[in-house]
C-alpha cells in the first residue's frame, strides 16, 4: 500500500533522517477507516517488535486477547494522548491488526485526522510511541522552526568529533595541503587505494571499518555513487549462481573473457536485470525479465544486508576529491572535503532499495579455468542521498 500513498516515501524518510530518527509507515484505506480495522504489515510488525512495543508472534487469537498500548498523536493543535490496540482475529488466519482509538477529551478520532491515501508514520522518542501524518504539509512545516513543538520533539544533539575523528580529520587536512597527489593505482578504485595508502592502511578484504573504527569512502564528485559495502547473495537461497548469471546474461569483454558487469536497480537494466523488495521487506532480490517472464535470480536476506551496513558505517568519513590528469595522462587527486556521519538508519535500507536510491553493481568475469571471479556485489548510493540513510552529518572543508 505504500506505493499508493499521496506522499513520496523518500521525502518522509529524509524528514526523519534529518533528525537522526527512523519511522515505520502505513497508508490507511477507506475500508480500514470505516471498519476501524488496519492490517499490521510485516514492516510494522518488525518495527513494533524491535522497538519493544508489541510482539504479534506471541499474541493469541481472539478479541479477549487484545492488548492496549498508549500512543501520542502529533496534531496541529498539539500532542494528543490516546490508546491503540493490537489484536489477531480468530478469522482471516489471525492476521495481525491494530486500531487507534478516539480521544474524547481532545475530540480527536483517526478518521477525522487522516484521509485514505495519506502516509502515516509511527516513531519512538524516549520509549514513547508517536503517530504523525506525513501528508499534512502545514504540520511538517512546523518542524523547520527551531523551538517549535515538532522540532523540539524530534531533535537530537550529537557530539560529532570524538578524539579519533579529530585525529583523522587533521591527517586529511595535511593531505589536502599537499595539493594534487598522483594516483597509486589506475581505474575506479584508484582514489580509495591512494587515500588508504597515504594513511598507512594496508589493502585487505577485512569487512571492519578502515581507520580505528572509522570507515573511509572517497569519491571524485557528488555525482559518483559511493560504495556502501559489498555482500555476496545467499547462494543457498538463490536459484542462479554466479556462473549461471555470466553464462545467461554475460558477454565478451575487451580481453575476450566472458563477463557480466552492470548495475541493478528497481528498473530493469539493458539485460533485463533489476532489484526487487518483497512486501514483507525481509529480503532484497535480484530478478530478470526472461521472455517477458519475471524470474528470480539471487536473494540477500535483509538481516545480512542490515548487519553489513551496521558493521561498516557506525562512523564514516565520506571524502570528496578533485580529479585531474597530469602531463603524462595519469590521474591525480586533491582531497577537498569530508562529511562525517554516525550510526546509519538501518530500517531505511530496504525502502531505499525499493525507491531506487540504493543500487547494486554486479562485477563478474569467467577465469580460464571456467570458474567465476567476482569483484563484489557492491551496494551503492549517491552522496547527495546519504541523508536518507544517515542522520544528518557534519561537512568539513579540508582547506586550511
Amino acid at each position: 500500500m505504500l506505493s499508493q500513498t499521496d506522499t513520496p516515501i523518500d521525502s518522509a524518510i529524509r524528514f526523519f533522517s534529518n533528525f537522526g530518527r527512523f519511522a515505520s509507515y502505513f497508508v490507511p484505506t477507506d475500508t480500514g477507516l470505516e471498519k476501524s480495522i488496519i492490517d499490521a504489515t510485516d514492516q510494522l510488525r518488525k518495527f513494533f517488535k524491535t522497538e519493544g512495543i508489541h510482539d504479534y508472534g506471541k499474541q493469541a487469537k481472539g478479541t479477549e486477547e487484545k492488548i492496549l498500548y498508549p500512543i501520542k498523536i502529533v496534531t496541529p493543535r498539539g500532542i494528543i494522548e490516546t490508546q491503540m490496540s493490537f489484536y489477531r482475529p480468530r478469522t482471516k488466519n489471525g492476521d495481525p491488526r491494530f486500531w487507534i482509538y478516539n480521544s474524547r477529551s481532545a475530540s480527536w478520532s483517526l478518521p477525522n485526522f487522516v484521509r485514505s491515501g495519506n502516509l502515516l508514520a509511527f516513531f519512538v522518542v524516549d520509549g514513547k510511541l508517536y503517530l504523525l501524518n506525513m501528508s499534512d504539509s502545514h504540520l511538517l512545516k512546523d518542524a523547520t522552526r527551531d523551538g517549535s513543538m515538532l522540532a523540539s520533539l524530534l531533535r537530537s544533539e550529537t557530539d560529532f568529533l570524538d578524539p579519533i575523528a579529530r585525529e583523522l580529520l587533521e591527517k586529511m587536512q595535511i593531505l589536502r595541503n599537499k595539493g594534487f597527489i598522483k594516483s597509486l593505482k589506475s581505474g575506479d578504485t584508484g582514489i580509495g587505494f591512494t587515500l588508504e595508502s597515504l594513511l598507512g592502511i594496508k589493502a585487505n578484504s577485512n569487512k571492519n571499518p578502515d581507520y580505528k573504527g572509522i570507515e573511509l569512502k572517497s569519491s571524485r564528485s557528488k555525482k559518483s555513487r559511493s560504495n556502501l559495502f559489498a555482500k555476496t547473495p545467499d547462494w543457498n537461497l538463490s536459484p542462479y549462481r554466479a556462473l549461471d548469471i555470466v553464462n545467461r546474461f554475460g558477454y565478451l569483454d575487451r580481453e575476450g573473457r566472458r563477463a557480466y558487469r552492470n548495475t541493478l536497480q528497481v528498473k530493469p537494466n539493458s539485460q533485463g536485470l533489476f532489484l526487487f523488495v518483497p512486501v514483507d521487506q525481509q529480503s532484497v532480490e535480484g530478478r530478470a525479465l526472461l521472455n517477458n517472464v519475471d524470474a528470480l535470480l539471487t536473494i540477500w536476506p535483509i538481516s545480512t544486508l542490515e548487519d553489513s551496513l551496521r558493521l561498516k558505517h557506525r562512523r564514516t568519513f565520506w571524502v570528496e576529491a578533485k580529479s585531474q590528469k597530469d602531463v603524462d595522462g595519469s590521474e591525480e587527486f586533491q582531497f577537498d572535503a569530508i562529511t562525517y556521519t554516525k550510526d546509519p538508519l538501518i530500517a531505511n535500507f530496504a525502502p531505499l532499495v525499493s525507491t531506487g536510491h540504493i543500487t547494486c553493481d554486479f562485477l563478474m568475469r569467467q577465469k580460464p579455468s571456467g570458474k567465476i571471479k567476482d569483484h563484489g556485489y557492491l551496494f551503492k548510493m549517491k552522496p547527495r542521498d546519504l541523508d536518507l540513510l544517515f542522520p544528518i552529518g557534519r561537512r568539513y572543508s579540508l582547506a586550511s
